[in-house]
């Protein structure tokens, strides 16, 4: 194994963010260092973080790297060097490590720009049927149900679901999730084009108006 590989292999993520100074709550969520955070924002796992205010996400080394400004190996030596790790340094990667590590690198980067995009439209729809269920709620017993209020009343409560269980889900469970994820980015899409039709025969009728 190389550097990389042995420190991620002999230290846990949240015995380095504790070390550094981050307070983890009982969710295992604390306060982003990356951006000016107010609540906790960025989830802790066993070998990775990712933070769901600002997307900055990485293993032990990068998470070492960007709090202190420098490089990946920068950081593998100073997470050697203070958790008493007793890895050899000296000795240089080959060619072929440095490609593993950088197609690993690459495979979680992939993964991390989806979970980012997978939590924007959760919680996107999550909003969205909290703001219908207020909006569209009938006035009176008598009174059709507007079709918003209704996938409300239907969905908002598994919606609620999908996001605490991605919140706390590991990568694999995310993944499996991947289907729900798709169907509820599929209805965010139906209603931004519902919205742009809205405006559109919004603005037609306004410019008929203005005919008569």
């Amino acid at each position: 194994m190389n550097i990389f590989e042995q420190v991620k292999s002999m230290l846990c993520m949240s015995d380095v963010v504790k070390f550094y100074g981050l307070q983890i709550n009982h969710s295992g969520m604390c306060n982003c260092p990356f951006h000016n955070d107010k609540t906790p924002s960025m989830k802790i796992y066993d070998n990775n973080f990712y933070c769901f205010g600002c997307g900055e996400h990485g293993d032990v080394t990068g998470f070492t790297a960007k709090l202190f400004g420098i490089s990946q190996l920068e950081a593998a030596k100073k997470l050697n060097y203070d958790f008493g790790l007793h890895i050899e340094t000296d000795k240089p990667l080959s060619q072929n490590q440095i490609t593993i590590y950088h197609n690993q690198q690459a495979e979680q980067r992939e993964f991390s720009e989806w979970e980012q995009s997978a939590w924007q439209a959760l919680s996107e729809y999550f909003k969205l049927l909290r703001d219908w269920r207020s909006a569209y709620a009938p006035n009176n017993p008598d009174e059709p149900f507007d079709h918003r209020f209704v996938e409300s009343l239907n969905n908002y409560d598994y919606s609620e679901y999908l996001c605490n269980c991605f919140i706390n889900a590991s990568k694999d469970e995310k993944l499996k999730m991947k289907d729900e994820v798709t169907k509820i980015e599929q209805r965010l899409c139906k209603h931004k084009r519902e919205q742009i039709t809205a405006v559109a025969h919004r603005e037609e009728h306004h410019k008929r108006g203005r005919v008569l």
